[in-house]
């Protein structure tokens, strides 16, 4: 934008976007030492009410350099209805959702989430760095508009826009039913991994002074075999199989993944260097003290584990790396072939090389 335009990006957006727009309370940081009047900090909350400040330590233009309030980014919404900057064809086009090969919608436009709830049409978008939340939600055939933003990062930030619609549009409230998995004698909730690879998603908790802790937030213990995680809208009812986690109306099941030490003869043939001609990129999968691990120049070294019910397939998962490898073999049952999915990744083909 900058070597098109011939402008900063702050200028470029200021002329294009926030002028044309009103928004006289946005600005996008070009420096560290840039005061913002009445900035808001990010603060971890522990789940208990004790918050430390968390730190956003690094900043890229857009990204994290975008600072505004909720009235401002309204103009944003309001642009899709009355548009000032661009046009209507252009709209249009950020609505579309494109068509996959197996026929189905996308659930993702130009730079928009798109859906329908309850019967209400809807664009969506969230966003998150270090505890600041945001997300907002426009119903265009409602003509509403929902704006928030909150710097703790437990705040349930597309179930409460979706509450603010059940009240202004006075729709009820959808609502999982939980009826099979509320159980009446207590089901033991254990520490360890739960997993759930359609998200995909990791679940670790951990035990201190009999307390189940997720991180440094407790689980408190509502009755039988149901428990809430720290004070927030997100509970888990522990079943035989693992949990359901619930917020709100998403409701997803973990499975418990017992911690079990792979034997050499299912090891060692995955073992190797595997590259990816699309992102110009190696890992190597290594074989130490009966467990398989996955390395990469730039994410490190990282302990990969079963898949549940799935053959020749592992996952990692924390905070710096997390993905799921599922190793394909030959016709000659020789694993040549990686596809690693993700985060926004999909199949990520990565080919067996020499090193």
């Amino acid at each position: 934008m900058e070597r098109i335009s011939g402008k900063s990006f702050s200028s470029f957006v200021e002329e294009r976007i926030f002028k044309p727009l009103g928004m006289t309370h946005t600005v996008i940081r070009d420096t560290y030492w840039q005061m913002i009047p009445k900035k808001a900090y990010s603060y971890h909350d522990n789940g208990e009410g004790i918050f430390t400040w968390n730190v956003l330590n690094y900043g890229a233009y857009g990204a994290t350099s975008l600072h505004t309030t909720a009235e401002d980014f309204m103009k944003i919404l309001n642009n899709y209805r009355t548009p000032k900057v661009g046009s209507n064809a252009t709209i249009d086009l950020m609505m579309h959702r494109p068509t996959l090969t197996d026929g189905t919608k996308s659930g993702y436009g130009g730079g928009l989430m798109l859906g329908e709830y309850l019967g209400h049409p809807y664009l969506e978008h969230g966003g998150a760095d270090a505890a600041f939340r945001a997300h907002v939600m426009r119903f265009p055939d409602d003509d509403l508009d929902i704006v928030l933003f909150s710097n703790t990062q437990f705040t349930p930030m597309s179930l409460l826009a979706r509450r603010v619609a059940h009240i202004i549009l006075d729709i009820n409230e959808e609502k999982p039913d939980l009826v099979v998995y509320l159980k009446e004698d207590s089901v033991r909730a254990k520490p360890g991994l739960y997993v759930n690879l359609e998200v995909p998603d990791v679940i670790h908790l951990t035990e201190d002074n009999g307390s189940l802790l997720k991180g440094k937030t407790p689980l408190h213990h509502l009755g039988h075999n149901r428990y809430r995680l720290g004070y927030g809208a997100t509970e888990y009812l522990f079943t035989k199989e693992g949990l359901v986690s619930v917020t709100g109306p998403t409701l997803a099941k973990y499975t418990y993944l017992p911690d079990k030490e792979v034997v050499p003869e299912e090891a060692l043939p995955l073992c190797g260097f595997y590259y990816s001609e699309e992102i110009e990129t190696r890992y190597e999968i290594l074989y130490r003290d009966g467990f398989l691990y996955v390395k990469h120049f730039r994410h490190g070294e990282h302990r990969l584990y079963r898949s549940p019910g799935k053959v020749a397939s592992y996952f990692t998962w924390n905070t710096d790396f997390s993905g799921i490898f599922d190793f394909i073999a030959d016709e000659k049952d020789r694993y040549t072939k990686i596809l690693l999915s993700g985060g926004r990744i999909l199949n990520l083909e990565l080919n067996r090389v020499a090193r």
